[in-house]
């Protein structure tokens, strides 16, 4: 466990210590008959000899070991912002913030209006009832107001928003939703050229009826269970529910 070498310094903790690797009898047996470490009739150095060469070696060491940790460091902190998007708001923009501070139970309340900046990354929000909270960047999100659109009512999604993930376009050509080439994950098409997408495509339109989410009902054969005439159904536990979804089960 002494010689063996840390990630993010790169050396063994005997090495960041000592300035050097420990001589167990294992490795002075291996260098004696290798030839790599002839030991000498007398080993012994000054007290000054020793300190000097151990001070070198150490001094090194914590040099290797401070670089190997920054670049080491570096990279933690690249994987870990790899997916993160710099936020801000403007004064009078509205935005959604969170009413819990469990991330798992909160949900997004009525959207808020920013009235003062304390910080690039701190906000006071105003709520509809008059209350204002200071909040962090991260527990906001901007609110896009709907508008009337063609067909019915739609909001407004940027080409910056990731959380909706990749929204298909559609042309303003005739289109039949019901398709199956149309509901089809285009994701699970990837390894498939071009005319091989065209066809499985063509073929999936041409047996729609067959090819559809719902599900049907095959009456070509019926199912029996032969049982004991002194058979009685086993009466099992009721499943766990969670706390959140108890009303709604009793419902």
């Amino acid at each position: 466990m002494r010689e063996s070498r840390n990630k993010t310094l790169g050396v063994s903790p005997f090495m960041v210590v000592m300035g050097r690797n420990p001589a167990n009898p294992m490795k002075i047996l291996k260098d004696t008959w290798t030839d790599e470490n002839q030991l000498p009739q007398t080993v012994g150095k000054s007290v000054s000899e020793f300190l000097a060469e151990q001070q070198t070696q150490i001094q090194e060491n914590y040099d290797y070991a401070d670089d190997h940790a920054d670049v080491e460091q570096q990279r933690y902190t690249d994987q870990y912002n790899k997916r993160a998007v710099d936020k801000h708001f403007q004064i009078g923009q509205q935005v959604l913030i969170p009413d819990s501070t469990n991330k798992f139970l909160s949900r997004w309340q009525r959207p808020g209006t920013v009235v003062s900046v304390k910080s690039p990354y701190a906000y006071l929000v105003e709520l509809e009832q008059g209350q204002c909270r200071w909040l962090h960047a991260n527990k906001l999100r901007p609110y896009h107001a709907r508008v009337n659109a063609l067909i019915g009512n739609c909001a407004i999604v940027y080409e910056s928003d990731e959380e909706f993930g990749t929204l298909p376009v559609i042309t303003p050509e005739h289109v039949d939703l019901n398709l199956p080439s149309v509901n089809i994950d285009q994701s699970k098409l990837e390894h498939l050229n071009a005319d091989q997408k065209n066809a499985l495509l063509k073929l999936l339109d041409e047996f729609a009826d067959v090819f559809v989410e719902k599900p049907g009902l095959c009456n070509k054969g019926v199912h029996k269970i032969h049982v004991t005439p002194d058979f009685q159904p086993r009466r099992l536990r009721a499943y766990k529910v969670f706390e959140l979804l108890k009303p709604e089960v009793a419902r």
